[in-house]
């Protein structure tokens, strides 16, 4: 009887063994048993009222981090101001589109890229720059739109006459002579009605076979009379600005290129493989480069100092800015059109701060910017402004 009792002993032993070992190794193989949920019955028998504690819980939604900062390019530095107003927590601040655009491609840290207010395609030559870094991957909402255009001093009858807009838009295919007060009104030349009285009518007229900045980039230094103006005008004297940091110049060198290729959106391709090209852009670049900059801008050099230069790369929303002072030049737009497109742009996995878009937009509207749908031609591609931006600097 005692040897039964011991040997159940000892089954009973190894069953618990096993049981442990069995267990041990579900444990190691993760393969526990699931979470029970554990449901009550309301008192009336009708339904579930709660659950234990191992149901998990869902994950709640976050949202991006507002950006801090705000950097706007020259150009937009009134938006700027808005935007402060508006925004006091914020840091805001005024910077070259160029300055910016080399900062944030060296930036070493994505997250730390500021709110950009800046011209198209500014936002994605910062990724294409950055090459194998990290991207910051901006995204820009539209905000307004400006034409890019070149403005020439008026003759001087029509610019001490009453004014009644900022400017007069002269394309070069249609001169339109608004300047005489009446059929025997003169300029400053003591040209009669009828003949060209201004450079703006000279141009359209001179350049009337050529698109307007390819005539100017081949007489760029060379008299006016060349093109049918008078002696007393000297020479052609055609600036684009700072084209390397300016927006607006950079812009303009791309309109200009747009001429003379002729193509809307040109590439590396459509000046490297015409021969005439390289001398063109030369004399273009060093004539643009001999007028002063004593005023920010060629148009507003132009306005304070008018012997430097009396060709300017401008938009409308600059010569609507000079206010009455814009009444003693004419703008002429070149083809193709070619426009200033503003962007408010966020880096990927920040949010501008709410409303942010709207207050730029209804600033740009004051002060006499276009919807942005009013654009009628997109900003060039981001390699096609790093290739012109390069090429400039190359000559």
């Amino acid at each position: 009887m005692n040897g039964k009792r011991a040997a159940a002993a000892l089954v009973a032993v190894a069953l618990v063994v096993v049981a442990f070992v069995v267990r041990g190794a579900l444990d190691d193989d993760g393969s526990q048993a699931a979470p029970t949920t554990t449901v009550a019955a309301t008192p009336d028998g009708s339904g579930p009222i709660g659950t234990d504690a191992t149901t998990p819980a869902e994950p709640e939604a976050t949202e991006p981090p507002t950006a801090s900062s705000v950097v706007c390019i020259t150009e937009l530095a009134s938006v700027c101001e808005a935007i402060g107003d508006a925004f006091p927590d914020l840091n805001v601040r005024v910077e070259a589109a160029g300055t910016t655009l080399d900062r944030l491609a060296a930036l070493d840290d994505p997250a730390a890229a500021p709110i950009w207010v800046t011209a198209d395609p500014y936002p994605a030559m910062v990724d294409t720059a950055r090459r194998d870094a990290d991207p910051i991957g901006y995204s820009g909402t539209p905000v307004g739109a400006s034409a890019l255009a070149v403005a020439v001093p008026k003759p001087r009858a029509a610019a001490t006459a009453p004014a009644t807009a900022a400017g007069t838009s002269v394309t070069p295919d249609t001169a339109a002579d608004d300047t005489a007060a009446d059929d025997t009104a003169a300029d400053d030349t003591g040209t009669e009605a009828g003949a060209p009285t201004g450079r703006a009518d000279v141009l359209a007229s001179g350049c009337a076979d050529d698109a307007l900045w390819a005539c100017l980039g081949n007489h760029a230094g060379a008299a006016w009379t060349d093109l049918g103006g008078e002696a007393s005008w000297g020479a052609i004297r055609p600036s684009l600005g700072d084209v390397p940091d300016s927006a607006l110049g950079l812009l303009s060198f791309a309109a200009a290129v747009s001429g003379y290729t002729g193509v809307a959106s040109p590439t590396a391709f459509d000046w490297e493989s015409d021969s005439t090209f390289v001398g063109w852009a030369r004399r273009l670049v060093r004539q643009s480069e001999r007028a002063p900059d004593t005023a920010g801008t060629p148009l507003r050099t132009m306005a304070t100092r008018a012997s430097a230069l009396d060709v300017a790369a401008t938009a409308d929303f600059e010569l609507a800015a000079l206010g009455t002072s814009g009444d003693r030049f004419e703008l002429v737009y070149p083809r193709p059109d070619m426009w200033l497109h503003a962007v408010v742009a966020a880096p990927a996995g920040v949010a501008a701060p709410a409303d942010l878009a709207a207050i730029v937009t209804d600033a740009l509207t004051a002060a006499d910017w276009k919807p942005a749908a009013a654009a009628t031609t997109p900003a060039p591609s981001a390699a096609t402004m790093l290739a012109l931006r390069a090429l400039w600097e190359a000559q």
